[in-house]
């Protein structure tokens, strides 16, 4: 059955977003390729500033995955945090939801505080501090 994964690209800190991620969610920790350990080698047009930057990156988490990158120079432009994306997080409690939204806000930008709505005990919006978009909600709410 096809599935939807987010991948996500990061201006050279990927392993600390996924790190971070991880913490949070109480996933496992993620799984990291670097470009220095690209089968066959890293490639020459790598600068040698870049090589130890994250060529993939995996997360599990509940049965989902995220993915990602870190950005190199030369790599089709300069790094540009993502727009008009949002990954959306459900969890089964209001509680755990604001928890890892109170979580996700710090250093980052809070765009719609958690509150309830029609369609959650919890939801909000948020920017983290790595510049990821999430929207967070907690316990649906049937109509």
């Amino acid at each position: 059955m096809p599935q939807f994964t987010p991948f996500l690209a990061f201006d050279g800190n990927c392993a600390e977003a996924f790190d971070f991620y991880a913490r949070v969610l109480g996933a496992q920790p993620p799984t990291y390729l670097r470009y220095t350990q690209i089968p066959g080698g890293c490639p020459p047009h790598i600068p040698a500033g870049d090589a130890d930057k994250v060529w993939y990156a995996k997360l599990n988490f509940e049965g989902s995955e995220l993915h990602g990158c870190d950005t190199i120079a030369g790599g089709g432009g300069p790094y540009q945090p993502p727009r008009s994306i949002d990954i959306v997080l459900q969890f089964d409690t209001a509680e755990r939801a604001q928890q890892v939204f109170q979580a996700f806000a710090e250093g980052g930008e809070i765009k719609m505080p958690i509150q309830k709505a029609d369609w959650a005990e919890a939801f909000g919006m948020l920017r983290d501090r790595f510049g990821i978009e999430w929207m967070i909600n907690g316990a649906q709410v049937q109509p």
